[in-house]
């Protein structure tokens, strides 16, 4: 795919915009250079840095939100 152009970056802000606007959770953007691409929980405690390829957990504990306790969705370990 190496004739198919990049998607804009405002085009995926506005996915994740009206993916909000649907009450989907944990929503990120991968693989671009954006402020959102770390997942947040609803409260604003980071769960998932990510950075390029990498992602670490840095706000999940037993399945839950390190801060508020809500239960976050995944596999973690």
């Amino acid at each position: 795919m190496k004739n198919v152009s990049r998607t804009p970056l405002t085009t995926l802000e506005r996915a994740r915009e009206i993916g909000k606007q649907f009450k989907l959770q944990n929503i990120y953007l991968g693989n671009v250079s954006s402020q959102f691409t770390s997942t947040i929980c609803e409260c604003g405690q980071e769960l998932v840095n990510r950075s390029g390829y990498h992602g670490m957990v840095t706000g999940i504990r037993s399945g839950k939100c390190v801060s508020c306790g809500k239960g976050v969705y995944g596999q973690f370990e």
